[in-house]
């Protein structure tokens, strides 16, 4: 085998989370530690939940329970494309983006629309499932700690408490007319503040 296949493989085993495709907490680390520090713009740490995911599995099965996840993940990771995104643990995911203004003046990253992205509902097994979803946004300076921010979110990235079910089955199974209507449960909170 070639060596450069060989080197790849297993930056691929040691670095990226079998379950989403997304890097995993040491990988992240690394990458997102070396770009921060070799750019001076702004940058902002990104942590979203899947605050429900055991109850999803436990609910309909741990089959569903990973495909709500990887779906998760992957609009995580379409929304920070481009800036390092992992998967950190259990429904975890975290990203460190620069801050930016988009073409029609909103901010990056942005806590509500990040969070209503995510909290879409899921077509999976003959049915759509409801996930709650919440997302925090930190600052980071220069020197900040990146490990404290994503291990101690108390303080930094408070975990809002997601809201109560909807009387809307969580799981809302296909009729002859189509999918019922799913209402997502989706909570933010954001101290991030735009810039001046």
């Amino acid at each position: 085998m070639d060596p450069t296949d060989t080197a790849a493989t297993t930056w691929h085993t040691t670095h990226v989370d079998p379950r989403t495709g997304l890097l995993n907490r040491r990988a992240f680390h690394e990458l997102a530690a070396l770009r921060q520090g070799r750019s001076p713009c702004p940058h902002v740490a990104v942590v979203a939940a899947l605050d429900d995911g055991e109850a999803i599995s436990h609910e309909f099965g741990s089959e569903v329970g990973d495909l709500v996840l990887v779906a998760v993940a992957r609009r995580f990771a379409d929304y920070t494309t481009g800036h390092p995104a992992a998967h950190l643990d259990s429904g975890r995911f975290a990203a460190v983006v620069i801050s930016s203004t988009t073409m029609d003046g909103t901010s990056y990253p942005d806590a509500q629309t990040m969070t209503r992205i995510l909290a879409e509902p899921i077509w999976t097994s003959g049915r759509c499932v409801r996930a709650r979803v919440s997302v925090g946004l930190a600052d980071l300076e220069p020197t900040a700690d990146l490990a404290l921010v994503l291990d101690h979110p108390v303080g930094v990235l408070p975990r809002t408490p997601s809201l109560h079910e909807s009387p809307v089955d969580r799981g809302a199974p296909a009729t002859r007319s189509g999918p019922r209507a799913a209402c997502c449960a989706a909570v933010v909170h954001s101290p991030h503040r735009r810039r001046p």
